[in-house]
């Protein structure tokens, strides 16, 4: 009987841990936490009207903020107003990030396909590899969001005091995760490759 090799199975589980933490970072408004109460930016200032509390700003991600009083407001309320006027730097971490976890989704289902009916198919071999580049990009994606919004946070100057917070370690942890998996990946490739070659060379 076919069986999926070791390194295979490892990297399929890896994945679905990276899949379910950048899925994480990706929805949680926990990037950024502010730790002293300061004054509203000028840009958040024309966006009072959708803060209807009675918190200070608490913590912000890539789709909502939230405050001290437990509510938040994400960014696509009232036919995306406030996503319509964020900085080109956070949409472009958005837009990268997103696309990253759909590679990261994507190359998740065809793992998920090819461990259940085709871990010895002919070409077995080839959509490995190709899952290993499924997740190196999606890391890069991943990990290019995570250094524009960094960069471009760590520049403002809105409040008081800031810092990254834990859903921002979590989106790190994902890309990181997705290289590992890679690994595996090609690293189960060259392995198909390698004893393919010795099959097709040996004396019987």
């Amino acid at each position: 009987m076919c069986r999926c090799s070791a390194l295979f199975v490892v990297g399929v589980l890896v994945l679905v841990i990276a899949a379910l933490a950048a899925s994480l970072g990706f929805a949680a408004p926990f990037w950024l936490v502010y730790t002293q109460e300061g004054g509203l930016s000028s840009h958040w200032a024309n966006f009072k009207q959708f803060f209807n509390t009675g918190g200070r700003f608490w913590t912000e991600g890539l789709w909502a903020v939230c405050f001290t009083d437990r509510s938040c407001v994400w960014y696509f309320k009232d036919d995306f107003e406030i996503e319509k006027s964020l900085p080109d730097w956070h949409k472009a971490a958005q837009g990268l990030y997103g696309v990253g976890l759909l590679l990261l989704l994507v190359a998740l289902l065809i793992g998920s396909i090819q461990m259940c009916v085709c871990c010895c198919c002919k070409e077995s071999s080839s959509v490995v590899s190709t899952l290993g580049s499924l997740c190196v990009s999606a890391a890069c994606l991943i990990a290019s969001a995570i250094g524009v919004y960094g960069g471009y946070a760590s520049q403002q100057s809105d409040f008081a005091a800031k810092s990254f917070y834990w859903a921002f370690f979590v989106a790190i942890g994902g890309a990181v995760t997705a290289v590992v998996a890679a690994i595996l990946f090609f690293c189960d490739s060259c392995r198909a490759h390698s004893h393919s070659g010795y099959h097709m060379t040996r004396v019987v």
